[in-house]
């Protein structure tokens, strides 16, 4: 492998992180203003079910079809904000990005982007079952201390819907959003 092409990998890969890095700064939504947006949900009057479509459209899972709904319910258990089309952009970009490193080792072909796509698309859904497992370990972490605040809620004479709001307010994700 010449420096050229080594050289192109790895600015392709420092810009792709810089690119994810800037992402995250700029249009990650806190974790706060999302309890808040679904507290005021509650507070409208909607139902559980329009909450919970409110909470689909958030993370860009409106469209519901029997086909889709293991990824479906693999999105919405990560907790992420989607949006389709930068999740397109990545899928192309490993996709590229694979079928460049296969493409050195095996040459280029159709059978080479075949093998990226797949291998594009298993990293993503890597990614997402990633991401679940720490959302489901920080929610089993935090949920002792959400139980703790219920109960000394209703010690103070709090009826139980305000306790579950205190819990609501006062923990952080996904313990919050959740009793949200």
């Amino acid at each position: 492998m010449n420096d050229v092409s080594l050289i192109s990998v790895f600015f392709f890969i420092a810009v792709a992180f810089a690119t994810q890095a800037l992402y995250w700064i700029a249009w990650r939504p806190t974790a706060q203003s999302s309890i808040k947006r679904r507290l005021a949900l509650s507070r409208e009057g909607a139902s559980a079910h329009g909450a919970l479509n409110a909470l689909r459209d958030e993370r860009g899972l409106a469209e519901s079809r029997a086909a889709t709904a293991p990824l479906q319910r693999l999105l919405a258990q990560t907790g992420l904000r989607l949006d389709r089309n930068l999740l397109l952009v990545w899928l192309f970009a490993l996709t590229a990005l694979f079928f460049v490193g296969l493409g050195l080792v095996f040459g280029n072909g159709a059978w080479t982007f075949v093998a990226a796509t797949v291998l594009a698309v298993v990293c993503i859904v890597l990614f997402f079952k990633i991401v679940r497992q720490r959302r489901i370990g920080r929610f089993a972490e935090l949920l002792p201390d959400s139980i703790d605040v219920i109960v000394r809620g209703l010690r103070a004479g709090y009826p139980l819907p305000a306790a579950i709001d205190l819990v609501a307010q006062e923990m952080p994700e996904p313990v919050g959003t959740n009793f949200g």
